[in-house]
């Protein structure tokens, strides 16, 4: 497990992978052209709770020094991983372990049917962090975890030496004897407070400030949890109160990393957080029109921006 490549250099990729080449692994980024030459200016800079830190760390682009790595780790959002399969195929071989770090279900159907099954393990990713204009990726909370496991919650060598590899590397970082569960359940989390604060383009505690935000939060819980629990796994009473209560405090900031990108007027993968939710419930025969809605208002708000985009191309 000495040798991994970061498929991704943004603000999840390029946090954990800057960590890790920091600790002195083997890493190695696969870029596009512009963000391989912004870090070359000016290294790869971390902004993190405890300091920051700058690593000049090695890269490569897509078709460059073809050659397999023991360790790909995927941080790219959902809406782009059927092009980045294609582009990192000639760097998995038959011992390729594959990390992803994407959020929802998906991705997990994606990437079996191109590599199988066998080379794939579960991850939960936890960071808040952006990526500022100078290309700096700025650290937003304490939080910052890789949990990962075999899908089948065995407990195998290889997944050992990977933690070996990954381990004590300045963020915290965990096997999971039940990676699917915790996946369904970070799942039910971001779809919940995406739905919610971009439905009402506030953050959390804005929402709860008023009875009526505070009732459309709760009727957001229930309907996504009722469909996890229908189609994906069953959910603790005790992760369901906290996220009732953090979805009740008036205090509270927190926003999801879809309403980020809403504000910021760029794409988000709402089709991966929310949409396929949305599916899932619909093939189980579940109404979700909360998150129908929410699924709408995003869809909405992405053909906006497409229209702009080519009305600014012509």
């Amino acid at each position: 497990m000495d040798r991994i490549l970061v498929v991704g250099a943004g603000s999840t990729g390029g946090y954990f992978g800057a960590h890790l080449a920091k600790a002195g692994r083997d890493v190695t980024f696969l870029v596009r052209p512009r963000r391989k030459q912004q870090i070359e200016r000016g290294g790869l800079v971390i902004n993190g709770r405890g300091g920051t830190f700058t690593v000049q760390p090695k890269m490569v682009q897509v078709g460059e020094a073809e050659e397999f790595f023991d360790v790909v780790i995927v941080a790219v959002k959902g809406q782009s991983l059927p092009g980045v399969i294609v582009e990192i195929a000639p760097y998995v071989g038959p011992d390729t372990l594959i990390l992803p770090l994407l959020n929802g279900m998906r991705h997990y159907d994606l990437l079996e049917h191109a590599f199988g099954k066998e080379r794939l393990l579960g991850c939960v990713c936890k960071i808040g962090a952006v990526v500022r204009a100078d290309g700096s990726i700025d650290q937003l909370s304490d939080q910052h975890e890789l949990a990962y496991g075999e899908l089948d919650g065995t407990r195998s060598g290889r997944l050992d030496k990977l933690h070996a590899r990954i381990v004590d590397a300045g963020f915290t970082a965990r096997v999971s004897a039940n990676i699917v569960s915790e996946i369904w359940m970070k799942w039910c989390m971001i779809a919940t407070i995406g739905a919610v604060t971009c439905t009402m383009r506030a953050p959390v505690g804005a929402v709860a400030s008023t009875p009526e935000g505070s009732l459309f939060s709760q009727a957001v819980l229930r309907e996504v949890c009722a469909v996890v629990s229908a189609v994906g796994t069953a959910l603790p009473s005790s992760f369901v109160d906290d996220l009732a209560a953090r979805l009740g405090d008036t205090r509270s900031a927190q926003v999801s990393s879809l309403y980020r990108d809403l504000i910021e007027n760029i794409p988000t993968e709402y089709e991966t957080v929310i949409g396929d939710l949305c599916d899932r419930a619909l093939a189980a025969g579940i109404a979700t029109p909360l998150l129908g809605a929410a699924r709408a208002h995003l869809a909405t708000y992405e053909h906006i921006l497409a229209t702009r985009s080519t009305g600014s191309q012509q």
